[in-house]
């Protein structure tokens, strides 16, 4: 079974009553016909011919069943999984799909609390809207998940979330999923959590806004979600291919920029399962031969990571013996089991998981890493040596073009001015972004500036790795991104005017002053 994953967030209560009706208890809002017949058409748009299962947990008045005949996209062997708490909706359903002579199983019941019946290829769902509050039986939907999923759900989830992740759970490798979702999820930190999943389970993620709030006597706009979930296949290095990212940022337009994601290879770092019981000292990382690593941006004030770099992980993947660090570990569980209040993460570890408590999977190296809690200006910082943990974003380059030429743009002030619009307030002056809104950050494209250009990209790259000052450098860096691809907004005064404001949005309140903090 994986490894669980962490909740790491929670929302404060919702102040809304309870319903009353069992409408709005089972959280049925129809999909207006003209958006499920769009999201049939492209979940289905480039099928093959072998037959497919198909699922709609939470089926309601048949309106993607009908979308799915009304497009033409069925096939004879095609079989629906039609499913829903609701026995008069279900009834309704099944004689639809028994009158027009489709292969079908009908089953009422809690969708959640259903053990998995199969793997299917395509799943199409409007899941229901409850809130967290409403959920009668959110433990034991929490057990579930993690009992089934090693999954630790967020307990401030609203019901969707556990209706959108099961259907992705039972989809098969490469199996595709279309939802519409309220808006809602967006802002909280359950949403940042589901987000994260999202990018982590699945090869492509795509999202499309649907505005002017799309579900009848309901003022909230809405979000449809396409996603494909990850194939069977490790240590690839695809690029995804998503586009996840419903902002845009003030210079997304500027000829002559491209997306992080197509000039770089970007993933998150490695998550420890405790960290101040896998992080060691010098001493102790030369004795066992632990990995160098990066955890904490504030041991180094510069744009590179030093040779001298105190910190190391004691990290062992599956298979790996390193009896030093074996060792090394064992003794800090039993130093962990006289102090449990303050190791419940590794003890807990160490009790569901005896036969890999104490492993990991392999760390990632990346030729830059970017710390996504931003607390100052946005920094990206070259990395030669490293491992990093998770809260950096690692990012290879795609092409052959020089690292510190890159390390020079990224640390621009238009591309902080990206990062930042796409930034979330985490409160007491931090910001955050996201690694599938980060991906979508437009920057300066080195690959269509000339050899000269880049020459002197490099060399501004390579005076930022030597100062501890680099105001200088920084508006350098920016005179020449102006000067080479020509846009009025990348015009110094009006660069930073725009970073200013991008800024103050982001966190609050403001702890920096002036373009460089």
């Amino acid at each position: 079974m994986a490894a669980p994953r962490t909740a790491l967030f929670s929302d404060p209560k919702s102040d809304a009553k309870k319903p009353v009706t069992l409408e709005a208890l089972w959280g049925q809002v129809p999909t207006p016909e003209p958006i499920a017949l769009r999201m049939v058409q492209r979940l289905f748009r480039d099928r093959t011919r072998k037959p497919s299962q198909i699922l709609d947990p939470c089926v309601g008045p048949c309106t993607f069943p009908k979308a799915l005949a009304g497009a033409g996209v069925l096939h004879n062997l095609d079989e629906l999984s039609l499913i829903d708490i609701d026995p008069t909706m279900l009834a309704e359903s099944s004689e639809w799909a028994r009158s027009r002579g489709l292969k079908f199983s009908g089953e009422c019941g809690d969708y959640i609390e259903m053990e998995p019946a199969r793997e299917y290829d395509y799943a199409i769902l409007n899941p229901p809207y409850v809130r967290q509050e409403w959920l009668s039986r959110k433990e034991q939907y929490s057990t579930w998940f993690r009992e089934r999923y090693a999954l630790r759900v967020p307990g401030t989830s609203n019901l969707y979330v556990y209706f959108v992740i099961k259907v992705l759970e039972e989809l098969r490798p490469g199996g595709r999923l279309a939802c519409i979702l309220y808006d809602s999820w967006q802002s909280t930190r359950f949403g940042a959590w589901f987000a994260d999943l999202l990018e982590g389970e699945c090869d492509y993620v795509a999202m499309e806004p649907e505005a002017n709030q799309p579900f009848h006597g309901r003022l909230i706009d809405a979000t449809i979600i396409y996603a494909e979930k990850r194939r069977a296949r490790k240590g690839t290095g695809s690029r995804s291919s998503s586009n996840i990212c419903l902002r845009t940022g003030p210079l997304s337009t500027v000829q002559g920029f491209s997306l992080i994601t197509n000039a770089f290879q970007t993933r998150r770092g490695l998550r420890l399962k405790q960290a101040d019981f896998f992080l060691c000292d010098a001493a102790t990382a030369a004795r066992c031969k632990a990995t160098p690593f990066v955890k904490k941006v504030g041991k180094f004030g510069g744009y590179i990571v030093p040779e001298d770099h105190p910190e190391a992980a004691l990290l062992l993947t599956a298979g790996e013996r390193k009896p030093a660090i074996r060792a090394e570990l064992q003794r800090r569980l039993a130093e962990a089991q006289k102090v449990p209040r303050n190791n419940v993460s590794i003890l807990t570890w160490f009790r569901e998981r005896p036969e890999s408590w104490m492993v990991h999977r392999p760390a990632p190296h990346a030729d830059i890493v970017f710390n996504y809690y931003i607390r100052h200006r946005p920094k990206h910082i070259l990395n030669p040596h490293y491992a990093y943990s998770d809260n950096f974003y690692g990012l290879t380059a795609h092409e052959r073009i020089s690292t510190l030429a890159w390390v020079a743009v990224l640390n621009s002030t238009a591309t902080c001015i990206e990062i930042l619009c796409r930034a979330r307030n985490q409160g007491n002056g931090l910001a955050k972004v996201q690694l599938f809104e980060y991906r979508y950050v437009s920057v300066p494209d080195l690959q269509q500036c000339s050899r000269r250009d880049l020459k002197k990209f490099e060399e501004l790259g390579g005076e930022l790795l030597e100062q501890s000052q680099p105001i200088n450098t920084l508006r350098r860096v920016d005179k020449l991104i102006a000067a080479v691809f020509a846009d009025s907004r990348l015009k110094t005064p009006t660069l930073y005017q725009m970073f200013d404001e991008v800024d103050q949005k982001a966190r609050k309140p403001k702890e920096t002053t002036g373009w460089l903090g």
